[in-house]
């Protein structure tokens, strides 16, 4: 494995999937009822993203600090999508449904990366844990 192809496959697919929560804001909320973005999830947004930043710089230092950030980070983030794939069974009884049922060019596309990243994510984990001494 290239750790430098790694590190930047990781940091483009998770800049892409923060990335695209700016026009599914805008699509979603905005436009159709000019809601203001919740203060308790930007802030979230907000948090993640610099966790991931601050796990990637020290990660890319090769900081054990970095290594573990940027675990929990992938944990966390597999778990939030693993999290919605069983509320969408639970309730729809279908998986990956906005791929299934696209609702829009824009949705499909941004659901997407969200599911590239929840594949990613599971790689990722395998990938730092499988290569632990590379990383840390």
């Amino acid at each position: 494995m290239n750790k430098n192809i790694f590190l930047k496959i990781l940091l483009i697919t998770t800049l892409v999937n923060y990335d695209a929560q700016i026009p599914y804001y805008f699509h979603q909320y905005y436009r159709p009822h000019r809601f203001l973005p919740s203060l308790i999830g930007s802030l979230l947004l907000g948090f993640t993203l610099l966790w991931f930043l601050t796990a990637y710089r020290l990660l890319v230092q090769g900081r054990k600090t970095g290594y573990l950030l940027m675990l929990f980070f992938l944990i966390i983030e597999f778990l939030f999508y693993m999290q919605t794939q069983i509320s969408q069974l639970l309730i729809s009884h279908q998986v990956l449904l906005h791929v299934y049922k696209p609702d829009g060019v824009l949705l499909f596309i941004v659901f997407g990366i969200g599911y590239i990243n929840f594949v990613a994510a599971a790689c990722f984990i395998y990938l730092l844990v499988a290569n632990r001494k590379a990383f840390s």
